[in-house]
């Protein structure tokens, strides 16, 4: 029963095979003997040494900060963006390295770890992939099939924070020579004058509109000024003949 699945009545084949067959990557892998040492040195370029079986993956470099984010959306779901296991750190180093390795087995290692794993409320890692492959089965769903999440960058892989390991791919001597600098800046300058302009043009304007709602405010007040005072002296006037009212 070994790579035997039970679903609405039916047993379905989910083996590495059966996942390197539906994806098309290679069932062999390439054997090599590597320790934390060397993973280390060549994630972090020799910057950092493993932890309690982990490093920071602010101490990647930017090489393998970038292969981490695809690992963690493609090869190896997690929310634990912050570091990074063994197992993860083993699967960079051989792609980065090149090596071949055998992702139907990664990936069925993860599937069952999570589904003998009774404690874990971890929701369905691969949903996807274990769907298509069981509907190529013959499995018969209903409902709409859910929506593939896409890769979102972290901020901070653009705050320089990772060992910069990308190479300049610009010339050390500057190719720009002084008539192509002289019509970049003649065309800088034109640009920034009339920004230049349009700002002194909305300054005006905001100070004609302040001139005119300060005149109306002036006018709205006098008259609003002058009602209650019209209205204070009626109100004597009228308590006055009151007044005369009851001495007669």
């Amino acid at each position: 029963m070994y790579g035997k699945v039970y679903v609405r009545g039916k047993f379905y084949e989910f083996t590495p095979k059966t996942i390197n067959s539906y994806l098309g990557t290679p069932e062999t892998e390439q054997e090599m003997e590597i320790n934390s040492e060397q993973v280390a040195k060549e994630l972090t370029a020799g910057n950092v040494t493993f932890e309690k079986n982990k490093i920071k993956a602010a101490s990647l470099t930017s090489k393998y900060a970038i292969l981490q984010k695809i690992a963690l959306a493609n090869w190896m779901p997690s929310l634990h963006e912050s570091t990074v296991k063994w197992t993860l750190a083993e699967l960079l180093y051989k792609i980065g390295k090149g090596l071949k390795i055998n992702m139907g087995a990664i990936i069925h290692t993860q599937v069952t770890n999570l589904a003998e794993d009774t404690k874990s409320n971890t929701s369905l890692i691969f949903p996807n992939l274990i769907f298509a492959i069981l509907t190529k089965q013959g499995l018969k769903t209903q409902g709409p099939k859910s929506i593939v999440k896409n890769i979102n960058p972290s901020v901070k892989l653009r705050k320089g924070n990772h060992q910069n390991d990308l190479k300049s791919s610009s010339p050390k001597n500057n190719p720009l020579d002084s008539k192509t600098l002289i019509n970049y800046f003649e065309s800088r300058l034109t640009e920034l004058e009339d920004s230049e302009k349009q700002l002194l043009r909305k300054h005006l304007n905001i100070k004609e509109e302040k001139a005119e709602i300060l005149e109306w405010l002036a006018i709205l007040k006098a008259e609003n000024k002058e009602d209650q005072e019209q209205g204070t002296e009626e109100d004597l006037q009228e308590h006055s003949q009151e007044t005369e009212n009851e001495d007669d």
